[in-house]
């Protein structure tokens, strides 16, 4: 498996944001941050080429366990997809944590990494992709 994915969806990248973060929201996962790139560089007079987006989010429950397992793991967490802006669409990428957490070399981490995994594709499964 790659480690990153990237997954076309109608609509635009703001609006598959405050998708996200709502769902998020509803399922008591944490949104820790939404950066706008682009009007972060606007803001300081940079033309951005494209609309992107960070959403950083996470569940502690399952952050506590990957620390338990390995202290590494503290790189990996919270999860982050990025969405960005494309002609008549936005694409979401994503990294996998199940394949993230084989770069940590502890085999107990791959049923939590794959809770991880199985939230992001229980939202993607919602939209209408491309």
């Amino acid at each position: 498996m790659a480690a990153l994915g990237h997954i076309r969806v109608l609509g635009t990248a703001e609006q598959i944001v405050e998708n996200l973060t709502t769902w998020l929201t509803e399922r008591s996962v944490i949104v820790y941050g939404v950066v706008h790139h682009s009007a972060d560089m606007k803001d300081r007079g940079i033309v951005p080429a494209v609309d992107a987006w960070t959403v950083i989010f996470g569940n502690p429950a399952l952050g506590a366990q990957l620390l338990e397992i390995s202290h590494d793991t503290v790189i990996d967490i919270p999860l982050r997809l990025g969405i960005y802006q494309e002609s008549d669409h936005c694409v979401i990428v994503r990294r996998f944590l199940t394949v993230m957490a084989g770069d940590h070399h502890e085999d107990a981490l791959e049923p939590i990494a794959q809770k991880a995994d199985t939230l992001v594709n229980q939202w993607l499964d919602t939209l209408q992709t491309r």
